[in-house]
């Protein structure tokens, strides 16, 4: 949650230069017309309204209605759930905002299908009043949606800003590939993705996700030449995605249709969520390494799904 305050100062900041008119707003922001954002990172998406205008930076994204009168901030907090953002939430809205009066006791809801929370209020930012309103989402990641305007303007919106939140929802997955039989001809490696898993190659790695995304796997061929440097180096390799590792699996050697064949798993955090994983380390023509990792808890839930797919890797025919 430390990030809201920066965020909140910065949109405020940028709030004032514009209405001083020291920043042109034609060159700061794109204007669209029912233009369709996503944010992957936290698996949601939303149409603005007609005139509105979005800019993103990083993984945040600035929205604002045409008149730059209301200002909302999309972004995912530190926090790995929605019950831990809400523990945080007054403490960090306080770094920022002074006199701070809720006016809304807060609303718990299902909002197209995600747990949603509202609050809202009055207060002050550097001596001058504001209204504020806070939603937070539990998509594929907790989302914070911070807006904040001068007293009124969100009466002159109330229509539009309707339309805006009701087109909140969670981001619609990628067509799955037609092709579920995939080849890796470098690794020498083929395989089947079960019926709605999508892939993506990014680079040299291919991506895989499960059909709800809650199960990421990446495919790639290390640097090292021969399975047992693979596996010498593999603390090095699984370190580069996986932090904070602990190993609860100390190792299985054996076969896989006709390949040598090592895998080992634990618990960590990736992007600094936690997630449980196992790699997968095969000998085909090259040495490849499948990486997998999901939310704590979620393995037993594509347990079959899992199996079928790993029993259908095999050399290349």
């Amino acid at each position: 949650m430390k990030r809201i305050t920066i965020i909140l100062a910065l949109a405020l900041t940028v709030s004032a230069l514009i209405a001083a008119g020291s920043i042109n707003s034609s060159t700061s922001m794109a204007a669209v017309q029912g233009e369709v954002y996503t944010n992957p990172d936290a698996g949601i998406q939303f149409q603005l309204p007609r005139g509105g205008k979005a800019k993103r930076d990083g993984d945040d994204i600035f929205v604002s209605t045409g008149d730059e009168s209301v200002q909302m901030i999309f972004f995912v907090p530190d926090e790995d759930t929605l019950d831990l953002t809400l523990r945080e939430l007054d403490k960090e809205l306080g770094k920022t905002i002074r006199r701070i009066k809720i006016v809304d006791k807060g609303t718990s809801d299902t909002h197209n299908g995600m747990r949603h929370f509202s609050t809202g209020g009055t207060g002050e930012v550097n001596g001058s009043p504001v209204e504020w309103g806070v939603d937070i989402l539990e998509a594929k990641k907790v989302v914070i949606v911070l807006t904040f305007a001068d007293p009124g303007a969100f009466d002159a919106h109330t229509k539009d800003g309707a339309q805006f939140i009701s087109s909140i929802k969670r981001m619609q997955p990628a067509p799955a590939r037609e092709d579920r039989v995939l080849t890796n001809p470098e690794a020498g490696l083929q395989f089947e993705l079960p019926k709605g898993w999508r892939a993506e190659e990014r680079g040299d790695d291919l991506l895989i996700w499960t059909a709800d995304g809650t199960v990421q796997i990446d495919f790639w061929i290390p640097n090292e030449d021969t399975f047992d440097l693979a596996l010498r180096g593999l603390d090095k390799d699984l370190g580069k995605v996986v932090k904070n590792i602990k190993i609860l699996d100390r190792g299985t050697s054996d076969t896989h249709n006709g390949m040598r064949h090592f895998s080992t798993g634990g618990t960590g955090t990736v992007d600094g969520r936690r997630c449980e994983w196992s790699v997968d380390v095969l000998d085909a023509k090259k040495v490849a390494l499948i990486l997998s990792f999901w939310a704590p808890g979620m393995a037993d839930k594509h347990a079959s799904e899992g199996e079928l797919f790993f029993n259908s890797i095999k050399r290349l025919n």
